[in-house]
């Protein structure tokens, strides 16, 4: 069997940090925090995939060519985000392909319903019944990554960087809650509990 991998995008970059949060930190550097500690999940419970992460200083167009070169059949994509600092927003919210596949969307639905728990934000939803939204529903219009990659892609817009939601992710263990509900989303297989280790297959 081989392992899926799992491209992990920490939005932004270095020299294009994105929106600056109440806290005067920039979008990066939480997007690079948590997705460090959902690598870190993943190590602790040797979960059955590999993790690939583009270089930290490519811009977008670069990522999605390396995306678009790199993936196979069975990898999925995760661009970690926090939404801009508006002072009254609050909630988290996820965004998907239209034509993602059924499974992509459990996970999706799995991992905005999560994070909403452990942060005790609401889902922000375009319509009723639905918990994910689309690209042309966010605030740009258009998520690249999204909408220019063939592989099953989800975008996670964590919570609002203002003092109404930043202050419920600040503590450590609801960054590793945040992080814990992520890896739950995905149910990757692990080495221990579901794989036999000799043939690799499900037990």
């Amino acid at each position: 069997m081989t392992a899926t991998n799992l491209f992990l995008l920490a939005g932004h970059t270095p020299n294009q940090p994105g929106a600056r949060s109440y806290d005067s930190k920039y979008e990066y550097y939480y997007n690079l925090d948590l997705k460090r500690r959902v690598v870190r999940t993943l190590t602790k419970r040797r979960s059955f995939v590999s993790v690939r992460s583009p270089e930290p200083h490519l811009p977008l167009g670069d990522v999605i060519r390396w995306v678009n070169r790199s993936y196979k059949p069975g990898d999925l994509l995760l661009d970690i985000h926090f939404n801009f600092n508006h002072p009254t927003a609050t909630g988290t919210e996820v965004f998907l392909h239209p034509l993602t596949s059924p499974k992509n969307k459990e996970i999706a639905r799995s991992m905005v319903w999560g994070i909403s728990k452990q942060l005790e934000i609401p889902v922000r939803v375009a319509e009723k019944h639905r918990e994910y939204k689309f690209p042309d529903e966010s605030a740009l219009g258009t998520l690249g990554i999204i909408e220019r990659t063939n592989i099953p892609a989800i975008l996670i817009e964590v919570c609002f960087m203002n003092s109404i939601d930043l202050p419920k992710y600040h503590p450590e263990k609801k960054r590793n809650a945040v992080a814990t509900q992520i890896v739950e989303a995905y149910r990757f297989p692990t080495m221990i509990r579901d794989l036999d280790p000799k043939t690799e297959r499900r037990v």
